[in-house]
């Protein structure tokens, strides 16, 4: 999976990347949490990213594949602005 995840450097993502923190239990689970545990943080954009993450991952037929079509990867997030 290297070099296929892009996280882009908007402001917000930012914000939300530095009020995380990584949290493991007992049986070595991992989880994302609040900082310092204060429930004013914002985490959403970290959580709404390893979703589709998550989601990427279990699909058994990538319907896109970065390597193949980079330049179309490129053209597509060019028209999002």
């Amino acid at each position: 999976m290297s070099n296929k995840v892009v996280i882009d450097g908007s402001v917000v993502t930012r914000f939300c990347f530095m009020n995380t923190e990584i949290k493991e239990d007992h049986n070595q689970n991992q989880k994302p949490v609040k900082s310092g545990g204060d429930k004013h943080k914002k985490i959403d954009v970290v959580i709404s990213m390893l979703m589709a993450l998550g989601v990427y991952l279990m699909a058994p037929n990538y319907a896109y594949n970065l390597d193949e079509s980079e330049e179309e990867f490129n053209i597509v997030n060019s028209l999002r602005l």
